[in-house]
């Protein structure tokens, strides 16, 4: 059987503590959280794939650290 994950999206601050209980109410695995870049809105915006987003950038290492956590 496949392995589903949870990602939080356009997160603004950690996962408050109400939304983990529910998360671990739930037996969700919670592999991390996408935070809200401008860059991404920029890139949207522009027509810009985020494929070209730089390797530091926010994004960019959150879903690096995601992937590697579900191991993918």
């Amino acid at each position: 059987m496949r392995q589903s994950y949870l990602v939080i999206n356009c997160a603004t601050v950690e996962v408050p503590a109400a939304i983990q209980e529910e998360i671990n109410r739930l037996g969700l695995n919670l592999v991390g959280t996408l935070p809200q870049d401008p860059l991404v809105a920029e890139f949207d915006l522009s027509g810009r794939p985020l494929i070209q987003v730089g390797d530091d950038a926010p994004i960019y290492l959150a879903v690096a650290a995601v992937a590697e956590k579900a191991g993918i």
